[in-house]
C-alpha cells in the first residue's frame, strides 16, 4: 500500500470508529453472506467485541505501515483462529466483504478513492491472514 491509501484508511477508520452500529452493521452483513457462524457469537459480549474488531482494523493498519509489534499480533490472531477457533481461512472474504459494507455504511467521506484504499488494506490483510 502506499502513503497516500494508509492516510485515507486512517482518516475513513477516525469517521466510523466510535459508532457502536458500524459492529451490528457488520454482523448483520456477515450472518446474512455465512448464517453457519451464527453459532460462533451466541454468547459473543458485542461490546468487547466492537472494540476486539477496532483494535483488529487498527493493528492490520499498524501493520500495512511496518510495525513489527503489529505483524506479531496478527499472527497470534491468525493462529488463534485457524487452531483454537477452527475456523476456515475462505470465510476472510465473507468478513472482508462484511467490513467494507459496514464502513461505506458508516463513513461519511466515503468514496471511490476511500473504497480502493480499504480494498487494498484488505487485500493485503486476506493475504496475510490466510497463508
Amino acid at each position: 500500500m502506499n502513503k497516500r491509501d494508509i492516510e485515507l484508511v486512517k482518516r475513513s477508520y477516525m469517521n466510523w470508529a466510535d459508532n457502536p452500529n458500524l459492529i451490528l452493521t457488520f454482523y448483520d452483513q456477515l450472518l446474512s453472506m455465512a448464517p453457519q457462524l451464527a453459532p460462533m457469537f451466541t454468547h459473543t459480549d458485542m461490546g468487547k467485541h466492537n472494540e476486539l474488531l477496532r483494535q483488529v482494523i487498527r493493528t492490520i493498519i499498524e501493520h500495512e505501515e511496518g510495525d513489527a509489534k503489529a505483524t506479531l499480533w496478527l499472527e497470534k490472531l491468525k493462529n488463534m483462529h485457524a487452531m483454537d477457533l477452527n475456523i476456515d481461512p475462505k470465510y476472510f472474504k465473507e468478513w472482508r466483504n462484511s467490513m467494507l459494507f459496514a464502513i461505506a455504511a458508516h463513513d461519511k467521506d466515503w468514496d471511490a478513492k476511500v473504497n480502493k484504499a480499504w480494498h487494498h488494506l484488505f487485500d493485503s490483510a486476506e493475504k496475510f491472514m490466510t497463508q
